[in-house]
């Protein structure tokens, strides 16, 4: 079925209406338009993809009884049309299923009957100029411009262009940085420097780099190891990571898990770097506490020979990233914004992951210790912007994954979800607390949202 990876958000405390309440009171034009759903969606699924984007934008600019009197209120629903469609579309390339079992499920999605699958060449060229068009229709709607991006990313087609645009009306402030959540207030840089950081974190990365040999003995000793602890970037063994190991282009990709959300994993990691990760608790705590709640990691990342991480942009801004240098031959380079540089053993470099970056390797593998900390603008912050992050993360991916709804405040109710009505914490199992945040996502079943918790803290 669709699933919908939403991370959660603590909600508020008022009592609107559920999820469920909001969705059955409120018809989504595209589930009961046949005229749409002739002129669109049967081409398209028959596999005739220029009569298919034809009957789609004839279909989607056609009047609807759903359009408010405001012209520029029907030019936003009709761009939200445009963008669902076009992330169905590109899902059906992306979910590593097959293009039958994708349109069966972007079908039911839609409440229509499930189609017959075909092979549906072109696929990626229609998403984009849907995205296209939705971006023509409301210039200001940044999800378009940011799934445009991903999209010309994935295919190997230049972004730039589609972000700088994005600039110019004040979405973005730099083409580079095209985060999935864009926190504006905070400052922006591609490479950062100790001297620019707050005190505290200028001390723990001084007292990283005077030890950096108790790191690199174990990672040694890891190496000689009988028993691999290094598992391929993208596995199962990190939850928050399993779409990472789809930006390697070239070669190979591993890493050991120090500090995550899986526990499990992170005890694995505890029989080989026990010294490393006890210098990190004591060092940095705030960086551990970031990846235990799943926002960031700490990883030995290991980047095999004439290897290649193409460029991509991490989901958020309110992060920055240390590598500090265990194994790094001479040639092995890191782009980040337009400016490349080098690592150096023993010596930490800090950049921010939002702006686009990549890493090539020369015949030999490079080996680095990372760890994801907090931007210092949010220190003090940090559960706030964890719950920002949360919510338009949510959000986002509600606007990808579900049919537009008439009026886009129904859809914001379901981000008001009363925990009164809510499930168990999936971690405590007890009822939810002020300590717990909700997760919306597609019952596999009735293809209805609903919500689950889990805590964040004592």
């Amino acid at each position: 079925g669709v699933s919908v990876p939403c991370r959660a958000a603590r909600p508020a405390r008022s009592r609107p209406p559920t999820p469920m309440a909001a969705m059955q009171s409120s018809v989504s034009p595209l589930a009961g338009d046949r005229t749409w759903m002739e002129q669109g969606v049967v081409p398209f699924l028959q596999g005739d993809v220029a009569a298919a984007h034809r009957g789609l934008v004839e279909a989607l600019r056609q009047p609807s009884n759903c359009f408010l009197a405001d012209r520029a209120a029907q030019k936003a629903q009709l761009a939200r049309r445009f963008a669902f469609v076009a992330g169905c579309v590109e899902a059906a390339l992306g979910q590593g299923q097959s293009m039958q079992r994708a349109l069966v499920d972007v079908a039911k999605t839609l409440a229509s009957p499930p189609p017959a699958g075909v092979e549906l060449p072109g696929a990626a060229g229609l998403s984009a100029s849907l995205l296209r068009e939705a971006i023509r229709l409301d210039p200001g709607d940044l999800l378009a411009y940011q799934e445009l991006c991903l999209l010309l990313s994935a295919h190997g087609a230049d972004p730039l262009p589609i972000a700088e645009a994005a600039v110019r009306r004040g979405l973005w402030a730099d083409a580079m940085q095209r985060p999935t959540v864009y926190f504006s207030e905070l400052e922006s840089r591609a490479f950062w420097e100790v001297g620019q950081l707050g005190d505290a974190d200028a001390a723990w990365i001084r007292e990283l780099e005077a030890s950096w040999q108790v790191v690199v003995d174990e990672l040694c000793a890891a190496l000689e190891a009988p028993r691999p602890c290094f598992a391929d970037v993208g596995g199962e063994h990190r939850a928050g990571g399993q779409h990472d190991g789809e930006v390697l282009g070239r070669g190979s990709w591993s890493e050991v898990v120090l500090y995550a959300l899986n526990e499990e994993e992170s005890q694995i990691a505890q029989a080989h770097f026990p010294r490393t990760r006890g210098l990190l608790g004591s060092l940095v705590p705030s960086a551990v506490d970031m990846a235990e709640a799943g926002f960031g990691e700490i990883i030995i990342s290991r980047l095999g020979p004439h290897s290649h991480i193409a460029p991509h942009c991490a989901p958020n801004n309110a992060r920055l990233t240390a590598h500090l240098g265990l194994r790094v031959p001479e040639g092995c380079r890191i782009r980040v914004g337009r400016e490349w540089r080098q690592w150096e053993e023993g010596k930490t470099l800090l950049f921010d992951d939002s702006f686009e970056h990549e890493v090539v390797t020369t015949d030999q593998e490079r080996i680095v210790l990372l760890i994801r900390f907090w931007h210092p603008q949010c220190i003090g912050r940090e559960s706030e912007y964890m719950k920002r992050d949360d919510r338009i993360f949510n959000w986002k991916n509600f606007r990808k994954t579900f049919p537009p709804l008439p009026d886009e405040d129904v859809e914001k109710v379901m981000f008001g979800y009363d925990m009164d009505d809510a499930e168990l914490c999936l971690q405590c199992k007890r009822p939810p607390s002020e300590e717990c945040m909700p997760s919306f996502y597609m019952d596999k079943a009735t293809y209805r949202l609903r919500a689950s918790y889990r805590c964040t803290g004592g």
